[in-house]
Order: C-alpha cells, then structure tokens, then sequence
C-alpha cells in the first residue's frame, strides 16, 4: 500500500534536508505528479519522478521565505488515483 509522509517545512539553505519531497513508500512512477505552487497559483515546480524534490528555486534563484501549495497525485496499487494538497513553509 502506497504511503506518503510531507513535512510541513523545510530549510533549503544549510540544513540537513535541503530539498523539500514527499517521502513516499511503494508509490509508483506511473501516474505520479508532484507540483509546488506560488500562493497566487504559480506553478513554480512540477515533477514526474517520485524521488525529485523542490530545493526552493525557480530557475536556479532562491524563492523568498514564505508559504508553498503543493499538489500530489500517485496511483495505488488497485488503480484508484489519489491526491494531495497542502501548504509547506520555506524558511531561511
């Protein structure tokens, strides 16, 4: 059964964890969409591959600190799609 755990922050400059991705168990590449989003509804980053995440840019330039939409969609095993919204803090 897939399974998805999605901090509510993160540090992208000097921290221990400086790429902000659902951590995510038996979530298949099929189907499977993760998007960040400006809070006025920018798409700033958007992958396919369940193992990349956001490291806080928009073309190689560090966003401000501030709250970020994300959406994920991934498929469970039956075929059933899911999703996933929520907000994640960049701090600096």
């Amino acid at each position: 059964m897939p399974t998805l755990y999605i901090r509510n922050a993160f540090r992208p400059l000097g921290s221990k964890n400086p790429v902000f991705k659902p951590i995510n168990s038996y979530v298949s590449i099929d189907g499977y969409k993760f998007s960040i989003f400006t809070r006025t509804g920018e798409c700033i980053f958007l992958t396919t591959d369940p193992q990349e995440g956001w490291d806080g840019r928009i073309d190689g330039v560090m966003v401000p600190m501030g709250i970020y939409v994300y959406y994920i969609e991934y498929k469970m095993p039956d075929g059933t799609m899911m999703e996933r919204t929520g907000t994640v803090m960049l701090v600096k």
